[in-house]
């Protein structure tokens, strides 16, 4: 099941200081304000 599209957005060039991810979706390097790119989109996933 997909879900949650509500929080998507497009970004261009997206720093660790912006977050696009719900709190129960969200990968640990973002919880712990870590660096991320675009791999934290997978973890989202699934």
């Amino acid at each position: 099941k997909i879900a949650d599209f509500g929080g998507a957005q497009f970004c261009g060039n997206i720093n660790s200081d912006t977050v696009v991810h719900t709190k129960c979706y969200s990968p640990p390097e973002i919880l712990l304000k870590c660096p991320f790119d675009e791999a934290v989109d997978i973890w989202s996933y699934g």
